[in-house]
């Protein structure tokens, strides 16, 4: 009896590439699903005068920009979600930004219509905002876990790490930490990696609403150096000041565990 899944198969002659052929298999499925929410965006626009994709923006993501942008919640709690992740071994910025991308965005569209309108920008979730400041040379500010451990530890590994990844975190890159090192599962860094991404996160968040810092209006590239992408994207040296507050604070955050490091594993020439 032939699989159900196969009717909706278009058979390629066996002279076609298989990956070719694959490709091919996935359009009865894709054009069904465009017929069909096609079908309902027309009853729904006929029915209530509103396209579907107005219905969803009005009732989910308005609703959801409200809570990230008047308030720091929303922010602390996708800043969290997102260093979890990392420490389970996903690419935490990778997992939330389904949700935080769009919300981002929106904010700073309307930022820069603020701005060209004459009038000061007010939403301080950006895409620059995350990553100039909540992923500082890397999430978790992982580029001061590279200072501190470069200053204090007495393990030659660690010490081996933190100079192959210093200049890679200067461009917010920390993988080769994040899974070197490692934080992932590593319950003595995990712990202030969490904490100085929440630290960096609230600092951020008060300087923005104080305004020692205006809501970013620009868009900053992922890979712009620390200190340059503050400056490209806030276009105010104190938005350098406020990433040097955050990598001392930190540094002071990991810099016990960095201690406790060198207690728990290894001597000053590392593990044996």
């Amino acid at each position: 009896m032939v699989n159900e899944k196969e009717k909706l198969k278009i058979r390629m002659p066996e002279s076609v590439p298989s990956g070719i052929a694959r490709s091919f298999n996935s359009l009865i499925p894709v054009l069904l699903v465009l017929l069909v929410f096609s079908i309902i965006s027309t009853v729904i626009f006929n029915w209530t005068g509103n396209y579907l994709s107005d219905i969803i923006y009005n009732t989910l993501q308005v609703p959801m920009q409200k809570v990230m942008q008047n308030g720091p919640v929303g922010i602390i709690l996708l800043a969290f979600a997102s260093a979890i992740f990392w420490v389970f071994g996903l690419h935490g910025n990778m997992v939330i930004m389904p949700i935080l991308s769009p919300l981002a965005l929106a904010g700073l569209a309307d930022n820069i219509a603020q701005v060209q309108a004459g009038e000061a920008a007010t939403n301080p979730l950006t895409m620059t905002f995350f990553r100039v400041y909540v992923v500082m040379g890397g999430a978790g500010v992982t580029i001061a876990l590279i200072l501190s451990l470069l200053v204090f530890s007495k393990r030659e590994d660690q010490k081996l790490i933190s100079k192959l990844a210093l200049i890679p975190g200067i461009f917010g890159i920390n993988e080769p930490l994040v899974y070197g090192l490692p934080i992932v599962m590593n319950p003595i860094f995990a712990i202030p990696f969490i904490l100085s991404q929440l630290m960096a996160t609230v600092v951020a968040y008060i300087a923005t609403v104080t305004q020692i810092i205006p809501a970013a209006s620009v868009e900053v590239p992922f890979g712009l150096p620390l200190f340059v992408n503050a400056f490209v994207g806030y276009q105010s040296f104190a938005a350098i000041l406020v990433q040097v507050v955050i990598l001392v604070l930190a540094f002071l955050i990991y810099t016990p565990f960095v201690l406790a490091s060198n207690r728990m594993g290894g001597s000053e020439t590392g593990n044996k």
